[in-house]
């Protein structure tokens, strides 16, 4: 158990044994007051039933970040995410590119708190066992903190579900995607994916709104990933994509792309252009050139 998990460990004892009310209790008193949906709730609602688990344990995290940030040992967390809360003001075009799915995501189990490796996501599962979640919720929690974003060539659709193919790894999955997105064959998306859990079924869950990546082809991506030593087949080359994608250059450096790339959106996706690495590829940034889109190929992949 990492140091920050450690002290918190330490301070849900310490509360439990003075009396003080349980983070348990406090969880359940939160889900009651803003009427978080159960799994059973979400999947009468139509949801499949694994994207209703990863919705559920999503939010219940969520809850332990709002009790929990404010703690001493989440100082440095707390400073970061008021920082990006300021500067991104996550919601929704037009007011800003960075959804709530994804910023969500991003500060709860990409962004690196103390001195290791933690995230809050991360704290939180390291307290399952203080809970009194069921095992289902338990393996959620565990692959929400080890998702990342990845890029995925979209093949088809079957179904409810999308094909999809991650750039580099070359692996396929059939995934539903929560904003509705389904997608032409050939495009190519920036998501987050999350996987099938027993007794859940299949499929796959793209847990966040598609950043849809327009003005570029596979090949420019590829040549992106090769720029950081990331070539397919290649050794260590798994633990380099999840690396680059959960941390990049800095904390901020996949979430400052969908800022400064956002070129355009609609209700199911939001489209971006250029790449993190050059900001004067990406549309809405100060050093912006234009000469560097395929203008065309942009706007009939808008269209």
């Amino acid at each position: 158990m990492a140091r920050i998990s450690k002290l918190l460990r330490r301070e849900f004892e310490r509360a439990r044994t003075a009396k003080i009310i349980s983070l348990p209790a406090y969880l359940e008193g939160e889900r009651e007051g803003d009427e978080i949906k159960t799994v059973d709730q979400l999947i009468r609602e139509g949801h499949e039933p694994v994207h209703a688990l990863y919705a559920n344990v999503n939010n219940l995290i969520g809850l332990f970040c709002e009790r929990v940030v404010e703690l001493p040992m989440f100082n440095q967390a707390h400073s970061i995410l008021l920082k990006a809360q300021n500067l991104y003001d996550p919601g929704y075009p037009p007011m800003s590119p960075i959804t709530v799915s994804y910023y969500t995501c991003w500060t709860l189990y990409d962004v690196l708190i103390g001195k290791g490796d933690e995230t809050i996501g991360g704290c939180f599962v390291d307290l399952t066992d203080q809970l009194g979640l069921d095992p289902l919720q338990i393996e959620a929690a565990r692959n929400l903190c080890q998702s990342r974003m990845g890029i995925y060539e979209v093949l088809g659709t079957t179904g409810t579900c999308s094909r999809l193919r991650e750039l580099v790894t070359d692996r396929t999955f059939d995934a539903i995607i929560a904003s509705g997105f389904r997608g032409k064959a050939g495009d190519l998306i920036l998501i987050r994916l999350l996987p099938p859990v027993p007794d859940c079924g299949l499929p796959w869950v793209g847990m966040t709104t598609p950043y849809v990546l327009v003005g570029c082809r596979e090949g420019d991506w590829l040549e992106y990933f090769n720029r950081y030593q990331i070539v397919p087949g290649t050794v260590g080359c798994d633990e380099r994509l999840r690396r680059h994608f959960k941390v990049g250059k800095d904390r901020f450096y996949w979430i400052e792309f969908a800022f400064w790339g956002f070129i355009n959106f609609r209700s199911d996706a939001i489209f971006l252009a250029g790449f993190p690495d050059k900001l004067h590829t990406q549309p809405a940034h100060r050093s912006f050139d234009p000469s560097t889109l395929d203008l065309r190929r942009v706007a009939a992949q808008l269209a």
